[in-house]
């Protein structure tokens, strides 16, 4: 019997950045008789305002990895009947830090309080000015003084961005979630004299076992979005954890620099053990 196919979804710029991440994916599908295909997100749609093309066919492939954040694709896809990870609804929320901290209210979840920056908003000392949709850590900014505050008001009025409590701890934790259960947890602290925690920017990391408040935060989000493979990042402030983003597209360079833990393998043992064998 032929293969059944896949594919994964990735922008060019990620597929490069991920090819070790992609090959463990493609191994792990191999391995269960699934021959996972990339896609480039650019290659099916080159800009916004024109209609996506897909692979024909893709419509019966066993599943689809959503790996480009593209809440559009995904819903496109979902239109056609395609089995995505994550939905639409995970990737919506997730890529939008604003939704992402209405949802927290909503569903009673500690946030640091946030606004959308506009030009009338008065610039209060101790701040952290985020892009509404970046990730990374880039273009994030940890405002202490009025002067400072002042002088980022150009970038802020550039893009939509965020304005939000500082966080009275330099440390965050990431959740990894596969299937709505906790794979691993890695804490992460800044460089000395540096703000960001990111692995990626330099940042510390180490492997730490969730709270019982984390864990019950991570049951909530999950019951509400049903995630395939997120990760959930927390920061803490005054000794509690508050939710500060939800990684979509999440990397898992830490997971493989700490652990023994295979956590591409989870993701496909997960995803294709959600579908119908014959598809």
């Amino acid at each position: 019997m032929p293969p059944s196919k896949a594919y994964v979804i990735y922008t060019a710029y990620e597929a490069h950045r991920n090819a070790g991440f992609l090959r463990l994916l493609q191994a792990s599908c191999t391995a269960r008789g699934i021959d996972l295909q990339l896609l480039v997100s650019e290659h099916i749609q080159p800009t916004p305002h024109e209609p996506p093309v897909f692979p024909a066919g893709i419509q019966d492939s066993r599943f689809i990895l959503m790996r480009a954040g593209n809440a559009n694709l995904s819903r496109a896809l979902e239109q056609m009947g395609c089995r995505v990870a994550n939905p639409s609804v995970v990737t919506d929320i997730a890529e939008d830090k604003y939704k992402t901290y209405g949802l927290a209210k909503r569903l009673g979840i500690p946030v640091m309080e946030t606004e959308l920056y506009t030009p009338a908003i008065p610039l209060q000392v101790s701040f952290v000015a985020k892009p509404r949709t970046g990730k990374g850590g880039r273009g994030v900014y940890a405002v202490t003084t009025p002067e400072q505050a002042e002088s980022l008001r150009p970038i802020l009025a550039a893009e939509p961005y965020l304005i939000q409590q500082s966080a009275a701890e330099s440390k965050d934790l990431r959740v990894y979630v596969v299937g709505g259960e906790i794979a691993a947890s890695i804490l992460r602290t800044p460089q000395e004299g540096a703000f960001r925690a990111n692995y990626s920017l330099g940042g510390n990391a180490a492997v730490m076992e969730p709270s019982d408040e984390i864990r019950a935060i991570v049951r909530t989000l999950s019951e509400f979005l049903h995630p395939d493979y997120v990760g959930f990042d927390f920061l803490f402030h005054n000794g509690q954890p508050v939710l500060n983003e939800i990684e979509d597209a999440v990397g898992a360079r830490m997971v493989y620099a700490l652990t023994n833990i295979n956590i591409a393998d989870l993701y496909i043992s997960h995803v294709a053990g959600s579908t119908a064998s014959g598809r």
